[in-house]
């Protein structure tokens, strides 16, 4: 684990375009850059998307809820709206020759072509939800409509489910968008149950811990701004179980000495 302490001269920020760089030469896939707070998640999402990393070999993504839900992102509800403009709601889903997979892969693909400046990797997300509600569907017995379809993806992108990740990543081979590119997930500490990353960037929070570096016996601390200090010690332990390997880098950016 590196540790890098802002000391009022250089910021996480100024440090990470090098960070990327660095670790573009080591061939990492996925870099998840950690926040305390959603709010926080959005400042450094707008902070990254202004280094202007998100050329065609970096995508930056902002994993779990956002700002309006992922149902609601501008490629997303399109799709999913333009599936039901061409076929009724109650029309049911056909496997036979492909049927079902070629139709939605030609509507996600019709976005891309004629939609040039949208986010392509949303649009990358939802056809692999598609084609994995598809590969569900055709393994039932009772026959499942485009409508069952398109409302079971919207509820699983409303709960902000983080798995939907994982499905993206299992369909890596049939996704529409081949070519290798860097991930930056952009994330909270608290919604990384279960998923791993290949290296891992935590930033200072804006949360107060002005706290000086103690102790273990905490000095004269409250009791609330020990379980303060306990609980983002634990959050930094939950770090370590995200890496994919313990040869995984970690960088630590702390403003409060009293977590190194």
């Amino acid at each position: 684990m590196q540790w890098f302490c802002e000391d009022g001269t250089r910021s996480w920020e100024s440090a990470f375009p090098e960070l990327i760089g660095y670790l573009k030469k080591k061939a990492v896939d996925d870099v998840a850059v950690f926040f305390r707070t959603n709010s926080e998640v959005y400042q450094g999402y707008t902070l990254i998307r202004q280094m202007n990393l998100s050329n065609n070999d970096v995508e930056v993504r902002v994993q779990g809820e956002t700002l309006c839900g992922l149902h609601r992102t501008r490629e997303i509800h399109s799709v999913l709206t333009d599936i039901l403009e061409k076929k009724a709601v109650d029309a049911v889903l056909e496997f036979k020759n492909g049927e079902a997979k070629a139709f939605v892969q030609e509507r996600v693909k019709l976005h891309m072509d004629n939609r040039p400046m949208w986010d392509r990797f949303y649009l990358d997300l939802v056809y692999t939800l598609m084609i994995d509600y598809l590969a569900f569907a055709e393994s039932e017995e009772e026959a499942h409509t485009y409508g069952d379809m398109v409302e079971s993806i919207r509820e699983t992108l409303e709960d902000g489910d983080p798995q939907i990740y994982k499905i993206y990543d299992k369909y890596r081979d049939e996704r529409i968008l081949k070519e290798k590119r860097m991930c930056i997930i952009l994330t909270t500490m608290h919604k990384v149950k279960g998923l791993e990353f290949d290296a891992v960037v935590v930033t200072p929070s804006s949360a107060s811990l002005p706290y000086p570096k103690i102790d273990e016996d905490y000095g004269d601390l409250s009791d609330k701004e020990k379980d303060t200090i306990e609980e983002e010690r634990r959050l930094l332990y939950v770090l370590l179980l995200v890496q994919r390997s313990f040869s995984s880098p970690i960088w630590v950016s702390v403003k409060q000495p009293s977590l190194k």
